[in-house]
């Protein structure tokens, strides 16, 4: 079974045949345009165009396309680039740090809600002991403040692993 992306190639042939004959041109009644299947696939990845690569070979490059459309004003778009490793650093540099930000807050918070009920518990201590020992009556019981489960900053790895939609691995194997 085949599983392309026809349609969308199509598409993209005939936007780019468009930008380059004009608005009223018809790219699937008139010949094929080298230059369009050369744009949409933003020259030849991997040795190959996009698009009927087994029956046509292109005999005009990429580079050569931009000279010749850089002085007609036709705008191409330039191939698609792998993001640097630097920009992927720097992208999670940044989500880590917002994350450790939010572990700060959420530490705050759970100190907060444990001194909470660490002083109403002395609180209700005093007070019964004190009924004990005037004799008086014990005080009703007060349920203390709910405290939050300690939050867990993630590991370098389960972070980026939670990032890019992966599962952490380890480096070493489990025997």
């Amino acid at each position: 079974m085949y599983y392309g992306n026809t349609e969308e190639s199509v598409e993209k042939y005939k936007e780019a045949f468009k930008s380059l004959r004009g608005e009223d041109s018809d790219p699937l009644s008139e010949p094929l345009d080298e230059m369009a299947v050369m744009i949409l696939g933003g020259g030849k990845p991997h040795g190959r165009t996009s698009i009927l690569n087994a029956v046509h070979k292109p005999t005009i490059t990429l580079p050569r396309i931009r000279h010749m459309t850089s002085s007609s004003g036709v705008c191409m778009p330039p191939r698609p680039r792998r993001p640097t490793q630097t920009s992927d650093d720097a992208r999670w540099a940044e989500a880590y740090e917002q994350l450790q930000e939010e572990f700060q807050k959420k530490m705050q918070e759970y100190d907060e809600a444990s001194k909470a009920s660490r002083r109403h518990e002395s609180e209700q201590t005093k007070a019964l002991f004190e009924a004990l020992r005037t004799g008086a009556q014990p005080p009703q019981y007060v349920e203390p403040p709910v405290v939050p489960l300690l939050p867990r900053m993630p590991k370098k790895m389960e972070f980026l692993a939670q990032l890019y939609g992966g599962t952490p691995v380890s480096a070493l194997p489990y025997y």
